[in-house]
């Protein structure tokens, strides 16, 4: 290019000095003296005689360099991948990276359940969500007209910009009227969009325990009487026609329910049969091991049914029962190992035999199932066992081939065929297998067929009863002696005299009577923010066993709970149940509120229950009353007025306080006198102090013993001081003559356990427990001589 530009100006100057040498030429011939020189004409100038051209002449042949071009102009970039991004744009013939669109850019995120959608700045489009629960719908207590509900509070989320401030205008464990009452909760917040407020909400619905047919009627029978119909019927309507060949209708009432549209609510329970753990499973409760004391290795497993028909609630039933089993075993690797797994149309291994030889792991392992409830499943008991045979039945599964029980658990009739499984099963060497059936709704037969002998069914008669069945039946079969009686009876009837003599004996039996029989025990409990979910699952925990523990009935021992942090809830009172399993149920469905971190209002809480509880509406009797306060901290306002209502009622005030962030001062005046003052360092220590405490109240120094562990967790047996007693007062040793319920089928007879009961009494009661000798009616004979021989063998 150089050149070429040297080249044209080269050739530029050559012409110019050409034109000039032509115009010099000319001037040059026309040359005369310059008088005589006429004016000066000058001739119109040309291309060839101009000095500066007007044009550069062209040069076809020389090539111009090639125009500068936009080296984007044939690039697409891409569009952005979001509505919360620019679009990529060319630079220099590149797409650059996509630019986030500023924060606060509105958007749509396509989900209908947000609200002010806007790009978070990053890229990404959020919007503000509030998911409410869903709605429920409860059954009140017969003769309640309010009912608590129980719910996880929801919390509000605006993407990456945070949660926002919640509240609702109701708070879970409140009561509710009957009828439909509408949760509402609201989250708001002031950010650098403005103000934000969104809301859901949801409804609880409370119904009447009473039927239409039944409400407002006694219990009794109630009958409607067929139509009537005049001689000479051609004229009768058809429903008076059809009437004369339909029985007259009969409805039962009780509690304002008809037994007609809820059968299994009358059912007389059904005598279930025992749970048997072999006794070479158990080490004395008392001390060191005894003569049949665990020696072989076991493996227990349990093939669980999780068939739509049992229900989330009922599983949980399940799990707990079977879970509180487990604690009275020595589970290692050398003792005792357990497998679990569950069942519908599908198989599921959960853990193995040799998982774990922890008990408390398998507790927690057990108790941590969860219940698929996506769908209603089917139930393939028979495919079940074939697996347990096939997965578990293994070394590989840690199985030892030795002594092996199984306990199968379903609640309804198999939909496949289990004959061919169940041989199997059974056909294993050293095993046992025990076939549990819940509801009616079991096939009898077919739990024959699956357990070892008829001896292995047990009948239950529902889900709420699994857990005392097993729990009752655990360690019945240990080190135990066993007592013969053979009671002959000689009878002669005098026929010579007219006189008659009638002897008519009365003796009471000996019931179970832990010190205070009539004792109503309310619990106020600290739910502030200080406390958190896993502390309050150990207090939850501590008063179940408390609870299970207490005779709990309706004229026995009665008991109510709230909680409280800035506000009181009233969770149920003294007589919305009559057992401890109602109770412990209630206790355990209730649900800490982590949405924030509450304050602590001690004194309006004692306000609360003076006012809620200790009231005969609530089913307080204003007899012998306990009552428990619990607190992790120090109350935010006045506890003096509170306390002062609360110890006015008569109840005894225990004020119990955990951690060092308690004030001793405050307890003080909560409680009745400072030795009802109870300060434990930690929540983990609660439970043990606190059943101690129950237990020192309400048994003197004598606690209850049931099994194999008093109320407050220690070990202990009644047995063999009192031969086949299942329950007693222990007071280091079984107090004599304390017995309140035997086992093994045998009589209660004045505190102990006979197979026969004397004469004079008849035997009541069936089953393994539950048994006693009753009065018989007054008899009349002349002489009666009993002759009664006791022989006892330790086994």
């Amino acid at each position: 290019m150089l050149i070429l530009n040297k080249m044209r100006m080269a050739t530029l100057a050559l012409l110019t000095v050409v034109s000039l040498i032509a115009c010099s030429t000319n001037l040059a011939l026309a040359q005369t003296r310059f008088s005589d020189l006429s004016p000066p004409s000058f001739p119109a100038l040309t291309k060839n005689c101009n000095f500066y051209p007007n044009e550069l002449p062209s040069f076809d042949s020389v090539a111009l360099p090639p125009q500068v071009r936009d080296v984007c102009g044939d690039i697409t970039c891409p569009r952005a991948p979001t509505q919360c991004y620019f679009d990529s744009e060319c630079s220099d013939g590149l797409c650059l990276d996509f630019v986030p669109k500023p924060s606060g850019t509105t958007c749509d995120d396509f989900n209908v359940d947000t609200e002010f959608d806007v790009c978070d700045g990053n890229g990404q489009c959020v919007g503000a969500e509030l998911n409410c629960p869903a709605s429920q719908t409860i059954v009140a207590s017969p003769t309640r007209s309010s009912a608590p509900a129980f719910w996880i509070a929801p919390t509000a989320s605006f993407g990456s910009f945070g949660d926002l401030q919640t509240s609702g205008t109701h708070l879970p464990g409140g009561r509710f009227p009957i009828g439909s009452t509408e949760v509402r909760y609201t989250a708001s917040a002031n950010g650098v969009f403005g103000a934000i407020t969104i809301q859901c909400h949801f409804f609880i619905t409370v119904q009447s325990s009473c039927d239409e047919g039944c409400c407002g009627l006694a219990d009794g029978e109630y009958a409607d009487p067929k139509p009537t119909v005049a001689p000479g019927f051609l004229g009768t309507s058809l429903e008076q026609f059809e009437g004369l060949f339909q029985p007259s209708q009969t409805k039962t009432c009780r509690s304002g329910q008809s037994i007609c549209d809820q059968p299994n609510a009358f059912l007389p329970p059904r005598i279930p049969g025992l749970l048997p753990f072999p006794h070479k499973w158990f080490l004395d409760p008392l001390g060191d091991t005894v003569a049949c004391a665990l020696s072989d290795p076991v493996d227990i497993g349990f093939i669980l049914d999780v068939s739509g028909s049992v229900g989330a609630d009922n599983f949980q039933l399940v799990t707990n029962a079977v879970a509180n089993a487990i604690r009275n075993l020595q589970v290692g690797q050398s003792t005792v190992r357990v497998s679990v797994m569950t069942y519908h149309s599908e198989q599921f291994l959960q853990f193995d035999f040799d998982d774990t030889f922890s008990a408390t792991d398998v507790q927690n392992r057990i108790r941590a199932l969860v219940y698929d409830d996506s769908q209603q499943f089917g139930t393939a008991t028979g495919a079940a066992l074939d697996f347990f045979v096939d997965n578990l039945l293994s070394t590989s599964a840690g199985w030892r081939e030795g002594e092996t029980t199984v306990y199968v658990v379903t609640d309804g009739a198999s939909q496949d065929e289990v004959d061919t499984a169940a041989a199997r099963l059974k056909a294993v060497p050293n095993t046992q297998v025990f076939a549990i059936g819940i509801t009616d709704a079991v096939n009898e037969a077919e739990l024959n067929i699956i357990a070892s002998s008829p001896a292995e069914v047990i009948l239950v008669q529902d889900f709420t009863d699994l857990s005392q069945i097993i729990e009752d039946n655990v360690g019945v079969k240990d080190c135990t002696t066993t007592t013969t009686t053979t009671t002959t009876t000689t009878t002669t009837t005098t026929t010579t005299t007219t006189t008659t003599t009638t002897t008519t004996t009365t003796t009471t039996t000996t019931t179970f009577t832990c010190g205070l029989n009539t004792v109503d025990i309310g619990f106020i409990v600290d739910v502030s923010g200080s406390v958190g979910a896993d502390n309050f699952a150990l207090v939850q925990s501590a008063l179940v066993n408390i609870v299970n523990g207490l005779n709990v009935g309706v004229d026995s021992v009665r008991v109510s709970f709230m909680t409280y942090h800035a506000s009181q809830f009233f969770q149920f009172d003294f007589n919305d149940f009559s057992s401890s399993s109602d109770v412990v149920n209630a206790i355990n469905a209730l649900v800490y509120d982590d949405s924030q971190l509450f304050g602590t209002a001690t004194g309006a809480a004692l306000s609360f229950a003076e006012a809620n509880l200790l009231q005969a509406a609530a089913g307080w009797r204003g007899g012998e009353s306990l009552v428990y306060v619990i607190t992790d901290g120090m109350s935010q306002d006045s506890v003096d007025a509170g306390a002062a209502q609360l110890k006015s009622s008569g109840a005894t005030v225990v004020s119990i306080g955990i951690t060092g962030a308690v004030n001793v001062d405050q307890l003080e005046a909560i409680a009745s006198t400072p030795d009802d003052v109870v300060v434990v360092n930690d929540f983990a220590e609660l439970s043990s102090t606190i059943t101690t405490n129950v237990d020192s109240r309400i048994c003197g120094s004598a606690v209850v013993c049931d099994g194999l562990t008093t109320t407050s967790g220690l070990a202990c047996s009644c047995r063999p001081d009192i031969a086949d007693c299942q329950t007693c007062l222990f007071d280091t040793v079984p107090i004599q003559n304390s017995c309140s319920r035997c086992r093994n089928a045998q009589y209660l007879f004045e505190g102990n356990c006979v197979d026969v009961c004397p004469v004079g009494f008849e035997e009541s009661g069936a089953g393994d427990f539950g048994r006693e000798c009753v009065a018989s009616a007054p008899t009349a004979s002349s002489t009666t001589t009993t002759t009664t021989t006791t022989t006892t063998t330790t086994t």
